[in-house]
């Protein structure tokens, strides 16, 4: 019966301390320094400005790239990971293009460029 009771007792103390460690962190994961990040935007409204006027031919571009992204997608899961390749570096080739064509859209293609090349490694890999 006695260590029942002191089971009981250990867990409740466990329990306090529990709780009194997770507001001690909720406490420490506030920021410490005032500074807030820099949102991520062109630099200047000048370029902000040519940005949006160029977005809807960089959609455009993007559609095509996600439709054979989605293609070789389909490839790849038949098993045809040879044409799969072929395929993601056909898209991968067209987001090169649109760099030249779209500097602003840098981060955006960049994006889409590394997730190209990690699928064309996991073709290679499952080849």
């Amino acid at each position: 019966m006695k260590r029942l009771i002191d089971v009981e007792r250990a867990r409740a103390e466990y329990e306090a301390k529990k709780e009194s460690s997770d507001e001690s962190e909720k406490e420490e994961e506030k920021p410490k320094s005032p500074i807030k990040a820099r949102p991520q935007t062109p630099a200047n409204n000048e370029d902000y400005e040519r940005k949006e006027s160029q977005r809807p031919k960089f959609e455009k571009i993007r559609q095509k790239t996600d439709a054979k992204k989605e293609e070789a997608a389909q490839k790849f899961k038949d098993g045809d990971y040879i044409n799969a390749i072929k395929l993601y570096k056909q898209t991968a080739e067209l987001l090169d293009a649109a760099l030249e064509d779209f500097p602003l859209f840098k981060k955006e293609i960049s994006q889409l460029e590394g997730i190209i090349y990690n699928n064309i490694a996991f073709c290679y890999g499952k080849d």
